[in-house]
Order: C-alpha cells, then structure tokens, then sequence
C-alpha cells in the first residue's frame, strides 16, 4: 500500500528538478560561449552565435528562478503540512504546552538521527526531529528488508554493495529512455541516501555533516555502479562545521588570498593554477547550496597538455575517506578520455543542500511503491491457485473421457 504523501512534497521535487536542468542549460551555455570566444573578444562571424546563446542562457536563466520560486513555495507548503500533523498530535500538544508548532519553526537542515541531540520537549525542532527520524527509520527499514531478504548482511559496507546491485536491477529494466531521463545524479542521490538511510543513524551524523562529508568530485561508472569520491581535487573544501563551516560557504563563487582579498575565477588560468584558493560550492540567495560554475569543469582528469583539462589526479583521490583505505576503488580517479577505461563512466561535482536532501528522502520513502520490491496480492494467489486447481481437474476429466472412450471402442 503507498504512502500518504506530504503535502507539497511531489511538486516540490518536481521544481527543484526544474531548477537543476535550467542551472545545467546555463553553465552549458557559459561553457559554449567560452569556447567561441575564450578571451572574451567577439569576432564578427560569432556576434550572431554569442548573441543567441546570450539570450538562451537569459530564458534558461528566467526558467532557473521560476523553479526557484516555485520550490520554495512548495517547501513551506511541505513545512506546513508538517506542522499541522504535529499540532494535531496529542502527546506534542501537552509537551508544548498548547503552543503551536509554526512553519518558521522547521528547520530541515538541523534534522541529526536519533533527535539531533534535541532534549527540550518545548522545542518544535525537538518534535520536528521525532517526526523526521519515524519517517526516515521507515526508509531505513526499507532498505533494510531489501538488502537483508535473502540472507542476513551485518556489515554496512556489504548492505551497501548490496543495496547498489539492486538500484542496478530497477535501472536494467528501464528502457533507453527512461534511464537517460534517471541521468547520473539521480543514480547518485538515490545511492546517497542508501548510504544515509543504513549508516545515518548508526555513526549519528547530522544531515548538515553528512552533506558536507560528501561534497566533492565524483566519478560514476553508470553500468557498474561504482563511485570514486568525494575528492578534494585541489579545493579546501569544508568536510564539517568546524573546518571553515558549512554556512560559511561564500556567497559567490570567489576565492579569498592570504590578506582575506577576493580573487575572482580567471578563466584564463588553469584549473590546477588556482581551484585551491576557489570555492567549491556557493550558498544562493534562496539558501541553498550549489556547485560554483568553473566547479563542474574543474571535476575531470587533470592532463597537464592540456589546458582547458580539470583538477583531478588520475589515480588519486584526496578524501577523508581514502585515508585508511587508499587502494580502494573509490579512492583511484580515473582519466575519463582513456579508451582503455570502462564506460560509461560519468564526472560530476556534488554539493548537497541538506534542506533539500530531507526532502528527497522523505519523498523516496513516500513513493516506496514504485522503487520497493512489492508482494503478490493474496487475492491474485487465490485466483492463481483457483486456476491451477481448474486446469488440474479439467486435465483429470479429459484424461478419464479418453479411458472411457477407449472401454466403449474395444467393447465394439
């Protein structure tokens, strides 16, 4: 039986999935124009194509704040709807002593499993951190039933391997299309959240610290499903509140010198010449957090002929992760362009807003649905044993006509 969805929640995803094409469309259309005039000179035969990717890149843009709007329209939408179960619930009625639980009070992003730490019962983050960790524990335990049904994986790396060979099931059974529409990030966020929804409540990290563990470089094989990263490759990038800070992220996509002085992206420079004194993400003006626009490009191999390549050292990996385990997979970046390498193999930059993350996995979890492995109905079973039972004696009938049949003949 599906969930009840949350109110808000669908069109919620819907924009922000929006909002990520459109931000896609505008970087690809900064990337074109940067290859037509990588000096920012304009020659005449390009005024007519600079000019029309200047105006794509603006309708793209219009269509990037559009779902903006929207997807913060439907998150309080979402907030509200949350706060009006809560307001309902007898047991957070006494405990807040009649005070109501208000919209405001929602705050997604410092949801931590097991209650985040909240202890006052006359905190709303308290009751919102109870509600998010019964929601989210019906995730995990639908992972777990996945990744446990045939036989008992106590290792998280094992439920994890696991838990990826069956998102690989759903997807081969896709058509061509339908995976292109999946695309790679997807791939990734529904393997994040696996990752949160088995580990999440057992190292007790917040989302705010699990967004910012995992925010990096990230190679994809999209047959195999194996991820190589977070890598640094050549940022500081903030790996939790205490190193730099995950809301000090900067505003814009400008790095900072010793003297604290803005040094903007000089797209004259390699990426390997400056990304360490770049931001990896930006917090916009929403809230939200997203790659800066050199990121993505600074996400593939690093060739040193080559100067338009990325930032990442094949066959390395600089990530908490890899410290213990350096010979893992995951901590070996590969060269995307060898021919030798296994394709399809995918580079992105990631940068997670916990706000949306929540929302994503309260999403995944109410259309368990479509991605749970479901059970036979009873009533098919009884209509399927009906039928054998009639195929059986209508076999048994046929069966004895024939002998009768044949008594009748020899007694001729």
């Amino acid at each position: 039986m599906a969930e009840i969805e949350i109110e808000g929640l669908e069109e919620a995803m819907n924009a922000r999935n929006r909002y990520n094409d459109a931000d896609a469309d505008v970087l690809k259309f900064d990337k074109d124009k940067n290859i037509l005039a990588p000096d920012g000179k304009i020659p005449d035969k390009l005024k007519d194509a600079i000019k029309n990717l200047d105006q794509a890149k603006a309708n793209a843009e219009y269509k990037r704040n559009i779902a903006a709007r929207d997807y913060q329209k439907h998150v309080e939408t979402v907030k509200k709807s949350i706060a009006d179960e809560l307001n309902m619930n007898p047991d957070v009625i006494e405990a807040m002593k009649g005070v109501k639980i208000k919209p405001i009070d929602i705050k997604l992003e410092d949801y931590g499993p097991n209650n985040g730490g909240q202890t006052n019962p006359e905190s709303p983050q308290y009751h919102v951190n109870n509600y998010l960790d019964q929601k989210l524990g019906e995730l995990k335990n639908k992972f777990n039933s996945i990744v446990d049904s045939s036989e008992k994986i106590q290792d998280n790396r094992g439920k994890m391997t696991k838990a990826k060979d069956y998102v690989k099931k759903i997807l081969s059974e896709m058509s061509p299309g339908e995976r292109g529409l999946f695309g790679a990030s997807a791939i990734f966020g529904i393997i994040s959240m696996i990752g949160y929804g088995i580990q999440g409540s057992d190292d007790k990290k917040s989302v705010k610290e699990f967004a910012s563990d995992r925010a990096g470089c990230y190679q994809l094989n999209t047959q195999t499903f194996e991820l190589v990263g977070p890598c640094k490759c050549g940022f500081t990038i903030p790996y939790n509140s205490d190193d730099q800070g995950y809301s000090k992220w900067p505003s814009d996509c400008e790095g900072t010198d010793s003297n604290g002085t803005k040094i903007p992206y000089d797209s004259q420079k390699t990426y390997k010449e400056q990304v360490s004194k770049l931001p990896f993400c930006t917090t916009n003006a929403d809230n939200s957090i997203s790659v800066c626009s050199y990121t993505e490009g600074a996400c593939s191999a690093y060739d040193s002929p080559d100067p338009g390549s990325g930032s990442c050292e094949v066959g390395k990996c600089d990530s908490k992760f890899c410290t213990q385990s350096p010979n893992d997979k995951s901590c070996k970046w590969q060269n995307e362009t060898d021919p030798t390498a296994k394709k399809p193999i995918t580079s992105m930059a990631v940068c997670m807003d916990p706000s949306d993350f929540v929302l994503q996995m309260l999403h995944f979890n109410d259309t368990s649905s479509d991605w749970m492995p479901t059970p036979t109905p009873p009533l098919i079973i009884l209509i399927s044993i009906i039928g054998v039972l009639l195929m059986t004696i209508t076999l048994i009938w046929y069966i004895l006509f024939l002998i009768r049949k044949e008594r009748k003949m020899g007694k001729k």
